[in-house]
């Protein structure tokens, strides 16, 4: 995970997510994006990528358009924080693969916006195996946040392991390496 400087919420979030999430609760119905005749992935959408330059919030994949596409994922699920359906601080771009957490949830999971979040403060990637692992040097707290997010994120599945060394490999030999042009740009820093 990279992390990522938040902007301010969209003004049609600042404005509506407690309403929404209110509605959404008291509803017990399915959830929607298309609310009050406002399409609001449409509207939170380009700001999420721009925050992400593109890429998503828990596995780094980049470019999205040649994979398999792009959601927005509510990092505490709405189907048990209805309430934070629509806050802004809870919606990340995500890939298909990343969402197939679907319901899990604990507060140890680390959220790639959190303040005092860095890749090397609780992860280590292994050149050989193309693996993520919780950093040795982290506390014990810290590697169980990292164990628990390589897990809930799968991170270390789908062929993702190979993925990283494929990419690693390339990074290395580029001469002229731009990095926001590359996936996993956490392990290139």
């Amino acid at each position: 995970m990279m992390k990522i400087t938040r902007s301010h919420a969209p003004k049609v979030l600042a404005d509506n997510w407690e309403k929404w999430g209110k509605m959404y609760e008291e509803s017990n119905a399915n959830f929607s994006w298309q609310i009050d005749k406002i399409n609001v992935r449409d509207e939170i959408l380009e700001l999420l990528r721009e925050i992400t330059k593109d890429h998503w919030s828990y596995c780094d994949g980049f470019p999205m358009e040649s994979m398999l596409g792009d959601t927005v994922d509510h990092f505490k699920p709405k189907s048990i924080f209805p309430l934070e359906a629509y806050k802004w601080e809870n919606l990340f771009l995500c890939c298909y693969i990343c969402q197939k957490r679907i319901n899990q949830y604990e507060d140890i999971l680390l959220k790639p916006d959190e303040v005092e979040y860095e890749f090397g403060n609780y992860f280590f990637y292994n050149t050989e195996s193309g693996e993520l692992e919780p950093n040795k040097m982290a506390s014990s707290n810290d590697k169980a946040r990292a164990k628990y997010t390589i897990k809930i994120f799968k991170l270390n599945e789908f062929n993702r392991p190979k993925s990283r060394k494929m990419f690693f490999r390339r990074f290395a030999k580029d001469q002229h390496p731009i990095v926001e042009e590359y996936p996993y740009r956490f392990i290139l820093h």
